[in-house]
């Protein structure tokens, strides 16, 4: 074991302390007594510096612990690792990728049946003012300047409106069976207990992204309603700004008829659109998280099929590697806190 260098310095200070403590004598004279006393002051200046140079080295080990007992908590994962039974994540994997193809068949499904639905209400919300305020009683175009009558103005208005609100309450109901679907395909607990098998940076590393994304996931879960508003609040502006456009369009009275046909047309073709963007959107977010734990166990697998490739002479290797620089630096942290204390002692 290296000599504490600061043991030879204590003995010093500790022999000029004692000739000052001595009682005048002929052999102690008080020339000496004043020497011994600028010597011990001259030391305690590089005592400190010492002092503080050593407190520097043992932060530097704490670090060095750190990454040693990362190197070590690493190779325990290894072992674990390779005991996992590789067909156990490839059934994991098979049933996150069936729930992965199963949101993406029922948001195709339960988009095209809420796309059906608003359809439908705009088509009867439509027809009945075409019927009352377009057509005489035999049914023929009434006159041109009906579009200018603030009434059906404003009943179109109402119209859109109705449907804006009706496609909102739809898409909540249809969206909740997918998030219901997505709470099935996420098995949390097989997630969690493979983690445990990881090593501490690799477990902080993917539990941190799972928790942001299923925050997110939460959040926009949370605010659907508002994020869904937005979206309709959009196409309710659209649709009447193609009313309007249509209005502006529309120079004979034999063509009124058709102009609000196609007008109907372009409201179910804005409805379409918008209905796909927030089903797209909305859904998106959950296939994300379940494409990230999909990644994990491929990224095991990996792991395990590496691992296994080392003989058992380099995992005692690397073991063995790893004791001895803990020891090691256990041993110079002992000596770096005799040091400190006997920085104290001299100090004080």
């Amino acid at each position: 074991m290296t000599t504490n260098p600061l043991i030879p310095i204590r003995k010093i200070t500790e022999s000029l302390r004692q000739v000052q403590a001595e009682p005048a004598q002929p052999e102690v004279s008080s020339e000496l007594k004043v020497y011994a006393q600028e010597i011990d002051e001259s030391l305690r200046p590089v005592l400190k510096i010492f002092q503080e140079s050593i407190s520097q080295i043992q932060e530097s080990l704490s670090v060095s612990f750190e990454k040693i007992n990362l190197a070590r908590e690493t190779w325990k994962a290894k072992q674990r690792i390779c005991e996992i039974n590789p067909l156990e994540i490839w059934e994991e994997i098979g049933k996150v990728s069936g729930f992965i193809q199963k949101i993406k068949l029922e948001k195709s499904r339960l988009r095209i049946l809420t796309v059906d639905a608003v359809k439908t209400k705009c088509n009867s919300q439509f027809i009945l003012i075409k019927d009352q305020y377009l057509k005489d009683s035999q049914g023929s175009p009434k006159s041109l300047s009906v579009f200018d009558i603030p009434k059906l103005q404003n009943k179109i208005t109402e119209a859109i409106a109705e449907i804006s609100l009706f496609c909102s309450q739809i898409i909540l109901e249809r969206l909740q069976e997918i998030f219901d679907l997505y709470d099935r395909g996420i098995n949390r607990q097989k997630i969690t207990e493979y983690l445990f098998w990881e090593d501490p940076k690799s477990q902080e590393k993917f539990q941190a992204s799972l928790n942001l994304a299923e925050r997110e996931l939460n959040a926009s879960w949370e605010n659907h309603s508002d994020i869904i508003k937005v979206y309709l609040s959009k196409f309710e502006k659209e649709a009447i700004d193609k009313f309007k456009s249509m209005k502006k369009s529309i120079s004979q009275k034999n063509t009124q008829i058709e102009a609000y046909d196609r007008f109907e047309q372009e409201v179910y073709q804005l409805i379409s659109q918008t209905i796909e963007s927030i089903f797209d959107e909305r859904v998106e977010i959950t296939t994300v998280i379940l494409d990230d734990v999909l990644s994990f166990y491929d990224y095991l697998l990996e792991q395990q099929q590496r691992y296994s490739q080392e003989s058992p002479e380099m995992i005692k290797a690397e073991k063995d590697w790893i004791d001895t620089q803990e020891d090691r630096l256990k041993q110079s942290s002992n000596q770096m806190s005799e040091m400190i204390d006997i920085c104290n002692i001299l100090l004080n």
